[in-house]
Formats: structure tokens, C-alpha cells, sequence
């Protein structure tokens, strides 16, 4: 009872990374009152807990982007360009040549 007592107060207060730690290990407690009070109370705590250790597992691979539009140039001219931008996981960016699709082309 001393333990789901103190669990219970830890929804509604400020916790040190020590009381997080302890919270987190009575989450896997062997009794049943325990563990259930420090689930709900860790579920209130730290809402998105879960979805927030699932997000730390995915990789991004590569990201690529596309530019349609016109760009300024330091002297204030305006430029229309269509590039496509590569980068991969090593940090690489690369550039690639990109024609712009024929309903943008302008004559």
C-alpha cells in the first residue's frame, strides 16, 4: 500500500529523473496493485510515452525534394527553376537535374 500510495502522488507533481526511473521500474512490478498504479500513473504523466519511443526507432533512409518556382538572385533578378534535390542517410546532398513539368514551362 506504501508504494501505490506514493505512486499515486506522482501523477499530479513535479518528478526528478530518479522518481522517473523508479516509476518506470514499478511498471514491471511482480504485484498486480503496483504495477497497475504505476501504469495509469505514468500513462498520466507521460501521455505519449509510447508514441514518442516508437518515433526514436524509425530512420529516415533519404529525403528528396523538388523546387517549382522563381528564385531572387543576389542582384534582385528573378529566376524560374525546377531542381531536384537528393540526400541520403550519410548526410550526402546531392543535386540533380530536373526539367520542369509541360504545363509550368513557359514559352
Amino acid at each position: 500500500m506504501i508504494a501505490v500510495r506514493k505512486i499515486d502522488n506522482m501523477a499530479f507533481r513535479y518528478l526528478s529523473e530518479t522518481e522517473i526511473k523508479w516509476l518506470r521500474g514499478k511498471m514491471n512490478d511482480s504485484r498486480t496493485e503496483v504495477r497497475e498504479a504505476a501504469r495509469a500513473a505514468h500513462g498520466v504523466k507521460f501521455p505519449h510515452y509510447e508514441r514518442n519511443m516508437m518515433k526514436k526507432g524509425l530512420t529516415t533512409w533519404s529525403l528528396e525534394f523538388y523546387i517549382h518556382g522563381d528564385v531572387w538572385d543576389e542582384y534582385g533578378d528573378e529566376t524560374p527553376v525546377h531542381m531536384r534535390f537528393f540526400a541520403d542517410s550519410g548526410g550526402v546532398m546531392r543535386r540533380i537535374g530536373y526539367s520542369a513539368p509541360e504545363a509550368e514551362m513557359v514559352l
